[in-house]
C-alpha cells in the first residue's frame, strides 16, 4: 500500500529497486520515494501516411514505475491513448482522451488523425508520470517516383511524364520516350545465324533475333533505372510495308510463314514477342526460324 500520508513515499516492500531505498528521519523506517518514471521507450515516427487517417503506434510495455501512476496525452489531430493488460490489446479497450492512471507492466497505444495537407506533419505526446513521449506522423507527398531515388518535380525536369502506378495512392513512374535513332536495329537474319527447329541437326547455327532497341535495360536515362516491365510498344514491322516479322528474299525452294508480335499502350506489360520463319523443302538448307521483338517507344522508369 502506499503511505507516508503524502510524504512521497510507499513501503519498502513496494519499492523498484534496492538503490532506490532511503531512511525516513520522520517515521524511523527503511523506505523508497514513489517512482513515476517509466524504463525509456519510444514511439516510431510514421511518413508517408495517407491524408485524414486514423494512424496507430506499435503497442509498448510500461516498466518499473509505481502502480496508478498519471498518464495523459496531448497535441495534435485529436491524440489519444488506451492502456491494454497484454502485448496485443487482445480486449479491444476504447481509446481516451482523457488523462488516467496507468500500472506498472501494463501496456499502452497512442493514436491520431493524420493532417488533410499533403507532406504535412501531426505531433503528439504521451506522458507517463516524469516522462514525456513525442510521436510525429508525416502524411505522404501528393505524388512520389517508385523507389524515392528521384521525384516527381525530377521527372518534369528530365523530361518525363509523371504517370501513376495504381498500386498505392501517389505512387509514379517516369514516362519517357525512346530515341529509336540511337538504338541499333538488331537484325541477324542475314547469314549470321538461325535457330533451328526442334528436330533439325545439330549443325544449324545459333539463336537470331530481329529486334529494335534490343539493349531494353538500359532506356532510361542517366540517373534513372526501368521499373518492371512499364512500357510502350507497337507491332514489329520487318519492312514500311509490310506490319508482320517475316523472312524476306527467299529462294524459290523455300516457304515462308510470318507473325505479328502485338502490341500495348503505357502499362506493366511484358514486351511481346513472336516467332518466324521458313519451311525448307527437298534438297535445300534446313528449317530456320527467327525471334521478333515488338518495338519499345516508351519506358516507364524511376
Amino acid at each position: 500500500m502506499k503511505g507516508g500520508g503524502g510524504d512521497g513515499l510507499i513501503a519498502l516492500d513496494e519499492c523498484q529497486s534496492a538503490e532506490a531505498i532511503i531512511f525516513n528521519v520522520t517515521s524511523g523506517m527503511a523506505e523508497c520515494p514513489y517512482d513515476h518514471t517509466p524504463d525509456a521507450f519510444s514511439f516510431v515516427d510514421q511518413t508517408g501516411g495517407e491524408l485524414s487517417t486514423a494512424t496507430e503506434t506499435a503497442i509498448i510495455q510500461i516498466a518499473n514505475i509505481d502502480d496508478a501512476t498519471d498518464i495523459a496525452v496531448s497535441g495534435d489531430g485529436t491524440p489519444e491513448y488506451r492502456i491494454c493488460n497484454d502485448a496485443t490489446c487482445s480486449t479491444a479497450p476504447a481509446y481516451t482522451s482523457a488523462a488516467g492512471t496507468i500500472d506498472n507492466g501494463q501496456y499502452v497505444q497512442l493514436r491520431l488523425t493524420s493532417n488533410a495537407t499533403y507532406e504535412t506533419l501531426h505531433s503528439a505526446a504521451l506522458t507517463i508520470g516524469e516522462s514525456v513521449n513525442p510521436w510525429n506522423v508525416t502524411t505522404r507527398p501528393d505524388c512520389f517516383i517508385v523507389g524515392g531515388a528521384n521525384s516527381c518535380a525530377d521527372c518534369s525536369v528530365a523530361g518525363g511524364t509523371v504517370v501513376a502506378t495504381g498500386v498505392t495512392a501517389g505512387e509514379s513512374v517516369c514516362k519517357f520516350s525512346v530515341d529509336l535513332s540511337a538504338c541499333p536495329y538488331v537484325d541477324n537474319f542475314q547469314g549470321v545465324g538461325w535457330r533451328k527447329f526442334p528436330n533439325d541437326p545439330p549443325s544449324t547455327a545459333t539463336n537470331v533475333s530481329i529486334d529494335e532497341c534490343s539493349d531494353a535495360e538500359n532506356l532510361c536515362p542517366s540517373g534513372w533505372s526501368r521499373h518492371e516491365n512499364w512500357t510502350t510498344t507497337t507491332e514489329f514491322n520487318r519492312t514500311t510495308a509490310d506490319s508482320k516479322c517475316s523472312v524476306y528474299n527467299l529462294s524459290q525452294c523455300l516457304t515462308r510463314f510470318d507473325c505479328s508480335t502485338g502490341e500495348h499502350s503505357f502499362a506493366n506489360t511484358a514486351r511481346e514477342s513472336c516467332q518466324a520463319g521458313i519451311h525448307i523443302v527437298t534438297s535445300c538448307d534446313r528449317p530456320r526460324v527467327v525471334d521478333c521483338y515488338a518495338r519499345v517507344t516508351e519506358v516507364g522508369c524511376k
